[in-house]
Parts: structure tokens; sequence; C-alpha cells
């Protein structure tokens, strides 16, 4: 079966995606420091996976706490 690989987007665009599912970013600079050395989906997938609800982080949950 044929892995399917999702396109890449921009690390400003991973930031917004992050707002969006919830996530509170208050550094975006330093968001984008991060996600420039640790992939965007390792991230999501591996690091994160406990802090979500329903596809959408928990109240209160920011962007400092998962890294």
């Amino acid at each position: 079966m044929k892995k399917i690989h999702q396109e890449p987007i921009s690390i400003e665009n991973q930031v917004k995606n992050l707002i969006d599912l919830g996530l509170l970013v208050e550094d975006k600079t330093y968001a984008k420091k991060i996600l420039g050395r640790i992939s965007y989906y390792r991230l999501i997938k591996a690091y994160s996976i406990t802090l979500k609800k329903d596809g959408r982080y928990i109240s209160g949950i920011s962007f400092e706490d998962i890294v």
C-alpha cells in the first residue's frame, strides 16, 4: 500500500494552523524558530497528542507547554 504524504506548508502557515486548532502561541517568532528545527508533524503527532480533545487543543495549552 502506498503511503500518502501531505504537502509541505510554510512555517508561517504551520503557526497559523496551530493557533486555528486552539493552541496559544504567545511568541510567534519563537514558535517559527522551533518549527524550523522540529518537524511540524512530529510536534503534532508525537508531542501534543495527549494535549488534545476532539481534535482541538485543551483550553489553556500553549506552544511553550509542548516544547
